[in-house]
């Protein structure tokens, strides 16, 4: 992996450690697990909403602190269950394969890819590299006959820099850990960025290998005009940028929105606020100092009315001597 693929990885993991430590430490610390005291704190909460609007700060936090972890172990959820079902049924239609065309022998013998698990399936032009531990490069027969010699070995180097990576592991322990901390969008832009520079260094790869990028180019347009084929939901590639970096060597670069930027600096600063103090404290220190300020207000108005009624009552005495 190159020095930009190291660079984002490592962004992306401080951001989400520091963003994970902070939410086991609130939930630990500033949360009931008890679900009797949960129910009892959200009535709580809509009953003072209804009522004065005095609402407890401890109580608002906690119950935010327990919905924001219940929605991302719901969206963590919902993205294993995507995974699962399409990594199902990508490995169901891609049964094992013990003659596999000469095209693809003659690659896999000039390029020293014994090793590496080929099946070749039924169906729409099609290339993906299959299993987290244990993966394979899945090839359709209606590929290999379309495309040619040249365009199949830029396919195969492609897909085999994945699999020795573990590229597809990767990226689902970032999608994973980008929807389970999705309200802070930094992370899901980071994901997508790391996905793309996946796609760029595996290019690359290939380019080192065959001394050209003309094959490649000629795959990746073939690939444009089979963009609803069967594609794994975690390898979804953008190849019309794949083809811009081919065409003009300029990384393209992409920017995060100031919405989403303003949204993640947010977040950390709720989240660290929350974990430094606890809300009760910082309405109790507000409603002291409102007290004293009162109080030395009041205190100023009596001490005015005395002087006043102590200057009254020495002047009528005053007159009453002469």
């Amino acid at each position: 992996m190159n020095k930009r693929i190291y660079s984002l990885i490592i962004v992306l993991a401080a951001v989400s450690v520091s963003a994970l430590l902070l939410g086991v430490y609130l939930l630990t610390t500033k949360t009931s697990v008890y679900p009797q005291l949960f129910i009892e704190t959200c009535a709580a909460v809509f009953k003072n909403i209804t009522t004065h609007l005095h609402l407890n700060p401890d109580g608002v936090a906690s119950s935010a602190v327990l919905l924001t972890s219940i929605l991302s172990a719901f969206f963590v959820g919902i993205q294993l269950l995507r995974f699962m079902i399409s990594h199902l049924q990508l490995h169901f239609n891609s049964g094992h394969t013990h003659v596999l065309p000469k095209k693809l022998q003659s690659i896999i013998e000039n390029r020293q890819l014994q090793a590496v698990s080929f099946s070749v399936i039924a169906g729409k032009p099609t290339a993906y590299t299959i299993g987290l531990f244990r993966p394979r490069i899945i090839l359709s027969a209606e590929l290999i006959k379309k495309v040619s010699y040249h365009q199949l070995e830029a396919i195969v180097l492609h897909e085999f820099y994945h699999l020795r990576n573990f590229h597809l592991l990767w990226l689902l322990f970032s999608r994973l850990v980008s929807s389970f901390l999705f309200f802070i969008p930094i992370i899901k832009f980071l994901y997508h960025q790391l996905q793309t520079e996946f796609e760029f260094a595996a290019d690359a790869f290939v380019v080192a290998e065959q001394k050209t990028n003309l094959h490649l180019r000629q795959s990746l347009v073939f690939n444009l005009e089979y963009k609803n084929g069967v594609i794994p939901y975690f390898a979804t590639s953008p190849i019309e940028k794949r083809v811009a970096l081919l065409l003009t060597q300029k990384t393209p670069s992409n920017k995060i929105g100031k919405i989403s930027l303003s949204l993640s600096i947010l977040s950390f600063v709720v989240m660290s606020v929350l974990a430094i103090t606890s809300p009760s404290q910082i309405v109790a220190r507000f409603y002291d100092d409102s007290i004293s300020t009162d109080c030395t207000s009041d205190l100023d108005i009596s001490n005015t009315e005395s002087n006043f009624s102590i200057q009254k009552t020495f002047s009528s005495s005053v007159v009453t001597y002469r």
